[in-house]
C-alpha cells in the first residue's frame, strides 16, 4: 500500500477545497464591487491573474447566461456544473476510498473474531477430553466426552465454513 500524502486524509482535501471556494467567492466578490465601480483595470487583473482555472470555465459559462439581464441565470457562477473545486472532488475520492477500506476493514475483523470461536470450540474439546479423565464414574466421563466431541463436530462444522486465504 502506498505511503499516504497530506491530501490523503478525506477531511484535510474537504477543508483544502473548500478554502478554494472561499477564495474563488471572495475574488468574485472583489470582482464584483470593481464592477459597479466601473474599475475595468481592477477587474482584467482579477480576471486574469486571480480567476482559478475551475473558476474561470464556470464564470465563463455563467456569463454565457447573461447573468444580469436574464432573470432565469442562476445567481452564482458556483452554482454552476462547470464549477468545479478540485480539493472536494478529490475528498470524494478519498472518502469513497477509506469507506472501501474501512468495509475491508470490518470484513476482516469478523473473520477473524469468527477463527477465535472455532479455536475456542477445539479448546473446549481438550478441556472436555481432559475432564473426561478426573470422573470416577464411567456413566458421567462418557457424556463429557460425549460434549467435547459435539464441540469437536462444531468447531469443524465452524471451521469449514470460514475463508481460507
Amino acid at each position: 500500500m502506498d505511503r499516504p500524502s497530506d491530501t490523503s486524509i478525506p477531511a484535510k482535501a474537504e477543508s483544502d477545497g473548500f478554502t478554494l471556494v472561499a477564495i474563488d467567492a471572495d475574488i468574485f466578490t472583489q470582482y464584483a464591487v470593481a464592477y459597479s465601480q466601473g474599475n475595468e483595470r481592477l477587474l482584467r487583473i482579477l480576471r486574469t491573474r486571480f480567476f482559478r482555472k475551475e473558476f474561470k470555465r464556470a464564470y465563463r459559462a455563467w456569463l454565457r447566461q447573461h447573468p444580469l439581464t436574464n432573470p432565469k441565470a442562476v445567481k452564482l457562477p458556483f452554482q454552476l456544473l462547470q464549477y468545479k473545486a478540485a480539493g472536494l472532488e478529490e475528498a470524494d475520492r478519498l472518502s469513497d476510498n477509506a469507506n472501501r477500506l474501512l468495509e475491508e476493514g470490518r470484513e476482516a475483523n469478523q473473520t477473524s473474531d469468527d477463527y477465535v470461536l472455532a479455536t475456542i470450540f477445539f479448546a473446549a474439546v481438550l478441556f472436555f477430553g481432559g475432564l473426561s479423565t478426573k470422573f470416577s464414574t464411567d456413566r458421567i466421563a462418557i457424556g463429557a466426552l460425549g460434549f467435547g466431541t459435539l464441540m469437536f463436530l462444531a468447531g469443524l462444522t465452524r471451521l469449514a465454513t470460514l475463508p481460507f486465504h
